[in-house]
């Protein structure tokens, strides 16, 4: 990627010394694009300081929580904004602590590891997602990232999982990069067997109150699921999603029809899983998928 962005920096500095190509620059991001050798980039969470994408709508925002005081003060500053809310998740920690005391680890059991990714590729399939963590590829990652430990500095890229437990059970956990006191959770697993104790809101109640002692200063929890993050962030800033191309930026404003609904679901698809033979196989669980949540719909039974 760095030498992506030096060819694009120089390609930028050649076209700027000369007038006349300067009077015909593409834009950054086209630019961009074809020093990767890329036709299009499709993305749901971009981020674009320095307004590469000028055309991009940003129709989402990302959340993360910034921690400059102690968190125990940033805790009760949430409380106090939302006392009701912070009542009955304290209600629901206590029906988890039934099970044990609650404790937070940053933990390296391969075990623990595991179970959270089994976990979170089964509400992949319930849910009818694309499971992005299936492939080969993918796998591999993940589990370099979590076996990257830097040892001689706590604040250098690595991967870091943080674990919530009740006892002996493990309760759910979050996986993913930190880097100079970022962290970045990209799994976020729970153990479906204790939804009734919102294990989600107790293990980000715990990783709070152990920021300090992790060497984190921000907690980015990116987009989706507004009604979990919100409450507990005080930072959101907007997230571009669109497809843009060589040829030009395709505003996103048919995101919500029926054919942009499949062309994401086919890009996400050739994405995750590129062989052909993974491409089928991502189409026909789709079709499947999105039977299910057909009949799902249709049935009066369902609340």
């Amino acid at each position: 990627m760095t030498g992506t962005l030096r060819a694009w920096e120089a390609g930028l500095s050649a076209t700027l010394s000369d007038p006349l190509m300067f009077s015909v620059l593409a834009p950054p991001m086209v630019m961009a694009l074809e020093a990767a050798g890329l036709k299009a980039l499709r993305h749901n969470g971009l981020i674009d300081p320095g307004a590469a994408f000028p055309d991009l709508a940003h129709t989402e925002h990302g959340y993360a929580l910034q921690l400059d005081g102690s968190p125990e003060a940033y805790i009760e500053q949430l409380r106090t904004n939302s006392p009701k809310r912070f009542k009955n998740w304290r209600r629901l920690r206590h029906r988890l602590e039934e099970l044990g005391p609650l404790e937070l680890r940053a933990s390296t059991d391969q075990a623990d590891y595991d179970q959270l990714m089994d976990w979170k590729r089964a509400q992949f399939v319930r849910t009818g997602v694309q499971d992005v963590l299936r492939p080969a590829w993918s796998h591999d990652l993940m589990q370099s990232l979590f076996d990257l430990r830097p040892e001689t500095d706590a604040r250098a890229f690595r991967g870091l999982m943080l674990t919530l437990h009740a006892g002996d059970t493990l309760v759910g956990g979050h996986f993913g990069v930190a880097e100079a006191g970022i962290y970045h959770p990209w799994i976020a697993s729970t153990n479906p067997e204790l939804g009734y104790g919102s294990p989600g809101q107790a293990l980000l109640h715990h990783a709070i109150l152990a920021m300090p002692h992790l060497g984190l200063t921000t907690y980015d929890l990116g987009v989706g699921t507004d009604h979990y993050k919100k409450p507990f962030c005080n930072t959101e800033r907007p997230i571009g999603a669109g497809l843009s191309r060589t040829q030009g930026l395709t505003a996103f404003d048919e995101r919500r029809t029926p054919i942009a609904k499949i062309c994401r679901r086919l890009d996400h698809i050739a994405a995750s899983n590129p062989p052909f033979g993974g491409r089928v196989q991502g189409v026909i669980e789709a079709a499947i998928a999105l039977r299910k949540r057909s009949l799902l719909t249709e049935s009066p039974d369902v609340e």
